[in-house]
């Protein structure tokens, strides 16, 4: 009887054991669940950050390949027009090269 009464008290011991360690492994979960959500959150904040860089690199791109179209669109005519000796075209030259300088800043600067 001594014996039976032994064996019970260690099995409730070994059940309450079990139980506690199981409810210690519950809140870790509970605490890892939480970790992997902050994780993702993140993660997808990152992931729309990167998209509107992106979009904006690619927007950037492309009005810096027309302003490079432009520019040696603006080149040849103007190498064209140092060819001459007219002091009326040298001014032309002048002014439209501070305008393309102007432009420049502005595409870099907007």
């Amino acid at each position: 009887n001594d014996l039976e009464m032994q064996n019970t008290d260690f099995i409730h011991g070994q059940s309450a054991q079990a139980r506690a360690t199981m409810r210690e492994q519950d809140e870790n979960i509970d605490q890892l669940d939480g970790a992997v959500d902050r994780v993702h959150r993140m993660a997808s904040e990152i992931h729309g950050e990167l998209s509107t860089q992106s979009r904006m690199l690619d927007e950037m791109e492309s009005e810096l390949d027309e302003t490079t179209e432009k520019m040696n669109f603006v080149m040849g005519k103007l190498a064209k027009l140092l060819k001459t000796k007219d002091t009326c075209q040298i001014w032309t030259i002048v002014a439209l090269t501070i305008v393309l300088i102007v432009m420049v800043l502005l595409v870099i600067y907007t």
